[in-house]
């Protein structure tokens, strides 16, 4: 996010701090894209560890744990750790390869989107039919959209994105989840509701101060 300034007010981005608050984190495990990571130094030793925990308690034992922790290093570097943007993998076994969801933050001041519905591109073109968009409710970020979106391919395979978003003070803020196979999203929904309720932000405005604030210049 980049500073700037609307009717002569100089506006600063906010940092945002991203929180997963109440979740299993034997089956969802962070994605990292910033290194060193904790304990770990790069990717692979970071996926090792991963794969070997899962790897544990999936009746698979060791038998699929290799290809495992290669997606989770592919995954980790999906993305070069710069900006508002977060991952999530979805591994509570080997019984299948890991999913995705991807967790994203934009300054709502200062961004190119002027809404919620905007910032999670429901009106993009080429969709296959309207978005189906509900509310939903988060006990962190309060009431949000769910919303999914399908796009048909040229050989006719159907992807769908499965979105939940909010509008903070600061920020439009999502999690995203998309995958060709339909009926694997539909089972994985319960998943994604209760991963989407643990979300939480924090939110620390800078160069906010009201006039004579005792706390205004503090860091």
């Amino acid at each position: 996010m980049t500073d700037g300034s609307r009717g002569g007010a100089e506006v600063h981005p906010a940092v945002l701090t991203v929180h997963l608050r109440g979740i299993d984190l034997d089956r969802w495990h962070w994605v990292p894209h910033v290194w060193p990571f904790g304990d770990f130094d790069e990717p692979r030793s970071w996926a090792d560890a991963v794969s070997r925990r899962v790897a544990k308690r999936s009746r698979f034992a060791f038998l699929k744990r290799t290809a495992l922790r290669d997606d989770l290093i592919q995954l980790s570097l999906s993305r070069d750790g710069t900006g508002t943007a977060w991952s999530v993998a979805y591994a509570p076994d080997l019984s299948r390869p890991a999913r995705i969801v991807r967790i994203t933050a934009t300054d709502s001041r200062l961004g190119p989107y002027r809404s919620l519905e905007s910032f999670l591109q429901l009106d993009q073109p080429g969709l296959d039919g309207v978005p189906e968009i509900e509310p939903f409710v988060s006990p962190h970020l309060g009431d949000g959209v769910v919303a999914v979106k399908r796009r048909r391919a040229a050989d006719g395979t159907l992807t769908a994105v499965r979105s939940y978003g909010w509008r903070l003070q600061t920020a439009y803020v999502s999690i995203a989840y998309a995958d060709y196979d339909l009926s694997l999203m539909a089972r994985l929904q319960p998943e994604l509701d209760v991963l989407a309720r643990s979300l939480a932000f924090d939110e620390v405005l800078r160069g906010s101060a009201a006039p004579g604030d005792p706390e205004a210049g503090r860091s």
